[in-house]
């Protein structure tokens, strides 16, 4: 639990991203808490961490870190993928070869008229074929 907290303590620091925290562990040699010790943050940040992984457990949400079994194999060949997800629900779920559509369109492309309509549908045929 410490090490998913202190990835979280890096993570959550504003400007840190996957690609500065991945920077950051290297330059202390995969060391997550030396790290950690480098940023030196505060109690305020380390609390406000603390009480998001307290909400994410009584929501039943699971952070899943990239050295973790659950985590999408796939997801692990993307450069600069995500040190920590999130996932609710089915965990196994996610040891299943899968697709994902990753990214926001920008606004002017009003895509919600096209998947508005069909939306529910896939979302119910996708809620099936995972059960």
């Amino acid at each position: 639990m410490e090490k998913l907290f202190n990835k979280l303590l890096i993570l959550r620091t504003p400007g840190i991203g996957p690609v500065r925290y991945n920077e950051l562990v290297a330059r202390f040699d995969g060391d997550v808490t030396a790290a950690v010790g480098a940023l030196n943050p505060s109690a305020a940040h380390r609390d406000v961490v603390s009480r998001e992984m307290e909400r994410a457990a009584a929501l039943d949400i699971h952070y899943i870190c990239d050295d973790d079994d659950y985590y999408p194999a796939q997801l692990l060949n993307v450069r600069n993928h995500p040190p920590v997800i999130t996932a609710r629900g089915n965990l196994d779920t996610l040891r299943r070869t899968a697709v994902s559509m990753v990214g926001t369109p920008p606004p002017e492309w009003n895509l919600l008229p096209i998947w508005q309509p069909n939306l529910h549908r896939m979302i119910s045929l996708w809620h099936l074929e995972w059960q």
